[in-house]
């Protein structure tokens, strides 16, 4: 199985689709010591130590912004070679490049370092730069049934564009001013705006509110009043 692994996958999916496990059991199905054609055993030494995140064979970082220093680490962390198996880099959050961070990833991805994967991971694959997209292979993971919801991913009640074209004006700026409490979950409530504008895309105002809100998850990750920043969103795909 190892013959086929690319050097470089994006996973992506919504809140329920597992994507760590999934880069795990990934891991764990190549380098396991008594694999089968059915996957890995999960009980050797090899499988127990990627679900620790204790051996050689997968390591994973995890930061809502990623500045150089984190790809300089794992530009030293692969430079050796791994002749006992693969070695996957798990990354979250990789919407969270900064330019600079970009540009010298992009370096890495270009010259692939030999038994090395690494394992992009991200609920925004919209918001993950095109260069970066292009050099990876993408699988999109469903949410599994029955394991989350909207409702549990926020720790306030959630409301659909639909629901706030409803509400008067002050109620909606109430909500905005909650919600830009916690910047991980305004990207997921833009998220799932998206999400909601997408099936109904079509008209040239919802294509329009598409490109508003992808655009304000892109600039999330600068240091922003988000506040003002949610308001101004919420006034534009409301009119």
């Amino acid at each position: 199985m190892s013959d086929h692994v690319a050097n470089a996958y994006l996973f992506s999916g919504r809140a329920g689709s597992f994507l760590h496990v999934a880069g795990r059991y990934f891991a764990a199905a190549v380098n396991c010591q008594n694999k089968t054609q059915e996957g890995p055993c999960c009980d050797c030494t090899v499988c127990r130590s990627i679900e620790q995140n204790t051996g050689v064979h997968f390591v994973e970082f995890a930061s809502e912004k990623i500045g150089v220093d984190a790809v300089r680490q794992w530009q030293e962390l692969v430079r050796y070679s791994h002749e006992n198996g693969r070695l996957f880099v798990s990354i979250s959050w990789a919407e969270g490049f900064s330019t600079e961070a970009a540009n010298a990833f992009l370096k890495t991805l270009e010259e692939p370092p030999s038994g090395v994967t690494f394992i992009l991971l991200t609920r925004q694959p919209w918001s993950v730069l095109s260069t970066i997209q292009s050099r990876c292979q993408h699988l999109v993971f469903p949410v599994l049934t029955g394991t989350i919801d909207k409702e549990e991913t926020l720790t306030f009640p959630y409301l659909s564009i639909e629901s706030l074209k409803s509400m008067s004006l002050l109620d909606r700026l109430a909500w905005v001013q909650e919600l830009a409490k916690d910047k991980i979950q305004a990207k997921t409530v833009l998220g799932l705006w998206l999400d909601e504008l997408w099936k109904n895309r079509g008209s040239e105002s919802y294509s329009q509110a598409i490109e508003q809100v992808i655009e304000n998850i892109s600039q999330m990750k600068y240091n922003l009043n988000l506040r003002l920043h949610l308001e101004n969103l919420v006034m534009r795909i409301l009119v």
